[in-house]
């Protein structure tokens, strides 16, 4: 009877076997097929950084444009949530247009950060919210910085300009003093 059990090494060399038939190299994508651009490594690295950190500071601009108690924290969290829906949708139109594949979605950590965020009400919202949204603004301008630096004139120009942008917004922000 132990002779009908299989071992682990026959189970592994049949599970190999199966699927070395079934996925041959001929049927598996080159990388130059999975993403076919001219773009260079850190046109790239804008490309799957900036878009996740553009969405963090519109949700969190949009959240104290909503819940803060500061006059001046909901004047500034609106222009900046309306500035980063427009960057938004112009990163997802250029990485179109150069056939990248992007999301323009929170991620994870940013997911959590807002659902924490949520918690909070009060003069204690708005100071964690005015903290996490400054904080967010300097990952933005290290996630657009590659872009900044690239040769693509329309990557160049888009990042150059979001850079300034959110220079200014960071600036203001810090000018509250809250």
């Amino acid at each position: 009877m132990n002779r009908l059990i299989p071992t682990v090494a026959a189970v592994t060399s049949i599970v190999t076997l199966v699927m070395t038939s079934i996925i041959t190299p001929a049927c598996m994508a080159a990388p130059s097929q999975i993403l076919s651009t001219d773009l260079n490594g850190s046109d790239l690295a804008f490309f799957s950084g900036a878009p996740a950190q553009i969405a963090l500071v519109a949700g969190l601009s949009a959240m104290a444009r909503d819940r803060a108690i500061t006059p001046e924290i909901k004047e500034m969290a609106s222009g900046i949530a309306s500035g980063q829906t427009a960057l938004a949708a112009r990163i997802k139109d250029l990485a179109a247009a150069k056939h990248v594949p992007i999301s323009v979605e929170v991620d994870g950590a940013g997911k959590k950060q807002l659902q924490s965020l949520s918690r909070l009400k009060g003069p204690k919202f708005d100071k964690t919210c005015v903290d996490m949204l400054s904080d967010a603004l300097d990952s933005l301008r290290q996630a657009l910085a590659p872009g900044a630096a690239s040769s693509d004139a329309d990557i160049k120009s888009l990042a150059q300009s979001s850079l300034d942008t959110v220079k200014q917004e960071r600036d203001r922000l810090r000018k509250l003093g809250i």
